[in-house]
């Protein structure tokens, strides 16, 4: 009888030993000045299934959710577009320089849980710089020239555009400077 309970005892203890040992194999740390996306194969009262984690660490089992770390560092990106057109004729050069960052707020954080995941920060960078760019073709052609003279309104309108469209993905604009406008004639090129 004791040799049955001594079985039973050790069995408990290894069992005990495996399961502290998967714990702590499965507690993901957040360093300072990232976050920690977790996200869960059930859904709470609300219906979300992403927690957020700025600091600290969480358990993270792999049966019930997998997670992503993002870098909330804001990164600088210089845009260089020559010859782009306006809406009345002129051809534009402009060289921005853009900071970005990933958001911290719930909203954007969910936009980028959900279109930035699996993404390396190098791939990252790269969709931001092609939206950015993209954005900037497309103000180009509904701006005048004349409006794009008129520096402070410039600049305003087209942090607002590239923002709305950064925020669709979890990013967010910082600070957006231009360091060379140059508009020509088209019939001077």
């Amino acid at each position: 009888m004791v040799r049955f309970y001594l079985i039973i005892t050790i069995a408990v203890l290894i069992f005990l030993f495996i399961a502290v040992t998967y714990l702590f194999k499965n507690y993901t740390k957040c360093p300072p000045g990232h976050v920690l996306i977790i996200f869960n194969n059930k859904t709470d009262i609300y219906g979300n299934n992403l927690k957020f984690v700025f600091s600290g660490g969480a358990f993270v089992l792999p049966i019930f959710g997998s997670y992503q770390l993002f870098n909330l560092a804001p990164w600088p990106t210089e845009i260089n577009m020559e010859k782009l057109a306006t809406s009345d004729q002129h051809i534009v050069h402009i060289i921005l320089k853009i900071n970005v960052a990933i958001s911290n707020q719930e909203i954007h954080l969910r936009n980028a849980a959900e279109r930035l995941s699996g993404l390396s920060q190098e791939q990252i960078k790269t969709l931001a710089a092609d939206l950015i760019s993209g954005q900037i073709r497309y103000f180009f052609l509904n701006m005048k020239s004349l409006e794009l003279k008129q520096t402070t309104e410039f600049r305003t309108k087209i942090s607002e555009q590239i923002e709305n469209e950064l925020n669709k993905i979890g990013l967010i604009l910082i600070s957006t400077d231009i360091k060379h406008l140059e508009i020509q004639n088209f019939k001077n090129n």
